[in-house]
């Protein structure tokens, strides 16, 4: 049984190895114009009068894309956080960045390394 929950749950393709490629990729994208008005991941945007629209893709822009998608349905690990964090402080977004740290140490029970006592915490948390 548990096989076959694996093979449906592999039909949508959203996995957090599949997330973790996109954001590797992504940190070596610059964000650019896409002039043909496709972009793989959410289709043909189509404007008001039927008009093919330019877009922005690649970057932090398709990662907070592929990150909303996953949102809910996967389970990020701490290399998820550590892409998204690195893509939105090259991009000068440190205040969503700080957010992000803090959901992931949240999430992973990572203490706020200025209160807390540093030789109580397992060094490999701190990697992070």
């Amino acid at each position: 049984k548990q096989g076959k929950r694996k093979r449906e749950g592999a039909d949508h393709g959203l996995n957090v190895r599949t997330l973790n490629t996109l954001l590797r990729g992504c940190l070596w994208t610059a964000t650019s114009l896409n002039t043909d008005g496709i972009n793989s991941m959410i289709g043909r945007k189509v404007g008001s009068k039927g008009v093919l629209r330019n877009e922005l893709v690649g970057g932090v822009t398709t990662a907070e894309g592929a990150w909303s998608l996953c949102e809910g349905n996967v389970s990020f690990d701490s290399s998820s956080y550590e892409y998204l964090i690195s893509l939105l402080s090259q991009s000068l977004q440190c205040k969503r960045a700080e957010d992000c740290l803090q959901k992931m140490r949240s999430e992973f029970g990572i203490p706020d390394l200025i209160h807390d006592n540093l030789d109580a915490i397992d060094p490999t948390m701190l990697e992070s």
